[in-house]
C-alpha cells in the first residue's frame, strides 16, 4: 500500500489540509486599540459576572509592543476558585480575533506579581 507524503500533494489540494487561515493570511491587522477595547470588555464582564475585584492588563499590550502575534494577558483578583475555570473559558472564547491568557493573580509566582506591579494597567 502506498502512503502519500506532503511532497505528493499538488499545491491546489493543500487547502483541504489547512481549513483555517493563519493570522498572516487573514490580513486583518491587530491594533493596540482594538485589543485594548476587547480587554476592557472582558474585564467588565469578569467583574460583573464572575465577581473579580480587580483586573490588570500586562504583557506586550500593556507595553504598547503589539504585533500580529500579540495576545491579551489579564490578571484577575477576587474570582472564587469554583468560578475560575468558567471565567477562563469565558475570557478565552470572548473574541476569536485574539488569544486571551487569564492568570489568577492571587495564585501566581512572585516574579509575575512583581511584573504586574511594575507594568500592569488596571482595567
Amino acid at each position: 500500500m502506498y502512503s502519500r507524503t506532503a511532497a505528493d500533494i499538488p499545491s491546489a489540494l493543500w487547502k483541504q489540509y489547512r481549513p483555517f487561515k493563519s493570522v498572516a493570511e487573514e490580513g486583518s491587522p491587530v491594533t493596540a486599540e482594538s485589543a485594548k477595547a476587547v480587554a476592557s470588555a472582558i474585564a467588565s464582564q469578569l467583574k460583573g459576572r464572575f465577581g473579580a475585584t480587580k483586573v490588570v492588563l500586562f504583557g506586550s499590550l500593556a507595553r504598547d509592543d503589539v504585533d500580529r502575534w500579540s495576545d491579551i494577558d489579564l490578571a484577575v483578583w477576587g474570582i472564587s476558585p469554583c468560578n475560575y475555570y468558567c471565567a477562563v473559558a469565558f475570557a478565552t472564547g470572548f473574541d476569536h480575533s485574539f488569544k486571551v491568557d487569564l492568570v489568577d493573580a492571587e495564585d501566581c509566582s512572585e516574579s509575575l506579581r512583581k511584573l504586574l506591579e511594575t507594568e500592569g494597567i488596571d482595567l
